[in-house]
């Protein structure tokens, strides 16, 4: 995301609302995509891991230290009806960082792949 759209972003912070996450009652994820915790409204710090953001899931048995990427739990809470397990999240401006849910859609894994393929040939020139 570049300097004008995280502005743009900070402005309209003040409509962002957030839904429970589904498929993790411990979270809440906002339209902007950020993640809370769902009891203490807390946000939770994202780290950068191989060009995407991720959050620590909250410790839950059989599951401490897990990490949940950020794109896939906005597009959980926000585009779940679009969801099967054979299916991908898609980055539309291909900036992984920007996990906006206007940002994101889901894509089968062979489209998703070949978006992907004509983007790299496109830079290559």
């Amino acid at each position: 995301m570049d300097k004008a759209e995280r502005k743009k972003m900070k402005k309209l912070k003040f409509d962002e609302k957030f839904k429970p996450c589904r498929g993790n009652d411990l979270l809440d994820v906002s339209q902007y995509g950020r993640v809370r915790l769902a009891d203490t409204e807390i946000i939770l710090r994202q780290i950068e891991i191989d060009n995407h953001y991720f959050v620590e899931n909250p410790k839950k048995p059989g599951n401490e230290g897990a990490f949940e990427k950020v794109h896939r739990l906005v597009a959980l809470t926000w585009l779940g009806d679009d969801y099967d397990k054979s299916k991908e999240v898609h980055h539309i401006n291909f900036n992984s960082y920007d996990n906006r849910v206007d940002n994101l859609k889901w894509l089968d894994k062979g489209t998703h792949e070949k978006l992907h393929e004509e983007r790299r040939k496109e830079q290559k020139g």
